[in-house]
């Protein structure tokens, strides 16, 4: 159990306390503020109440154990930095897979579930333009935004840390559970709720701010006034991250949360994935020679990230003919590069082993 349980009794100990009733992280620190552990400790409730607590403590973290998971504490060397550093960090992880995942930059990038295909083929090439330049992505595994990213960092050969709002023996939305297998592959999951925890609304909220946490800048690709992602971006500012946000295309209301910020602060703007990375100051390699051949090489980009493009918006996109666009694509499909899919739309296939 020790390989799993880092610190051994005071790591069961503060498992033990993340089930005392009203009291959660920021009480915790605060506890600690004020008294020793050994204080906090015997203070939190009568001997026999304690001993339960390490019971279910043991418990849990042999069942951790068991499906190779690991638990950490805020005091070990293994908690991810950064997350430690926010006011109301979890006291207690539970983890699968690299622990060099969080070691490297950390960026998230968050938007809505209900998003535009240009903005997912954005998210997408911002996850595999943070992969490219060996940047983990963090991430809540949402549809939309989340999920498009995701694709975008695994394709690009990159680490995703996937936070959960639930335990690791379950996964929400369960659609997505293919994208969060393949992230174990180089990366992890995390998440400060045992096993056996489902996901509640409120939870979410507590998995964003990990998500945030996590990270060293937040991407804001799309959200309209009132969206989800706007929780995320301002989590960003409270905790001192560095938040981007991606220049609308338009002024259509599902972009409003975006034009809202950029009012506020039009340096936040950013147009391109890759200039954006590299203005970071993070190191984007070489490209390496493409696979596809070059003359179809615009049309691949438009369509990675897509949910389905019609020939008349490629067309459109590309300043080309139907004829030279349904040529293109034939070869494409000959290739098994791109499949039809209902309503006449194109997709890019996924890559091999996660689709």
């Amino acid at each position: 159990m020790n390989d799993a349980v880092d610190g051994g009794l005071r790591t069961l100990e503060w498992m033990a306390l993340t089930r005392m009733p009203q009291r959660g992280p920021v009480g915790h620190r605060q506890a600690l503020e004020e008294a020793s552990w050994g204080e906090v400790w015997s203070r939190s409730a009568p001997p026999a109440i304690r001993e339960g607590w390490l019971e279910w403590a043991r418990n849990m973290a042999q069942a951790h154990v068991e499906m190779g998971a690991r638990v950490v504490t805020w005091e070990h060397g293994d908690y991810p930095r950064p997350l430690a550093e926010i006011f109301d960090a979890p006291p207690v992880l539970y983890v699968r897979g690299e622990r060099q995942a969080w070691q490297a930059p950390v960026v998230a990038v968050v938007g809505t579930r209900r998003c535009s295909d240009d903005a997912a083929r954005w998210a997408y090439r911002m996850g595999r333009a943070l992969a490219e330049s060996g940047i983990t992505l963090a991430t809540g595994g949402a549809m939309g935004i989340d999920i498009a990213a995701v694709k975008g960092a695994l394709q690009g050969g990159g680490r995703v840390i996937w936070c959960l709002a639930e335990g690791l023996d379950r996964v929400s939305p369960s659609a997505n559970r293919r994208w969060a297998e393949a992230s174990l592959e180089r990366g992890a999951w995390l998440t400060e709720f045992p096993l056996g925890t489902s996901a509640r609304p409120w939870r979410f909220a507590h998995r964003n701010r990990i998500v945030v946490g996590l990270s060293r800048s937040v991407v804001l690709v799309q959200s309209p006034a009132d969206g989800g992602g706007m929780i995320s971006a301002r989590c960003a500012l409270q905790y001192n991250r560095n938040l981007a946000v991606r220049m609308p295309p338009d002024n259509a209301p599902r972009w409003a949360g975006n034009h809202q910020w950029l009012q506020e602060n039009p340096r936040m703007q950013v147009r391109d994935p890759y200039d954006w990375v590299a203005s970071q100051g993070f190191l984007l390699p070489a490209a390496p020679a493409p696979d596809v051949p070059q003359p179809l090489q615009p049309l691949w980009e438009e369509l990675l990230g897509s949910s389905g493009r019609t020939p008349l918006d490629l067309c459109s996109a590309l300043g080309v003919d139907e004829w030279s666009l349904r040529h293109q694509l034939l070869v494409l499909e000959l290739q098994g590069r791109v499949r039809s899919a209902p309503g006449g739309t194109y997709l890019a296939v996924e890559p091999p082993g996660i689709s």
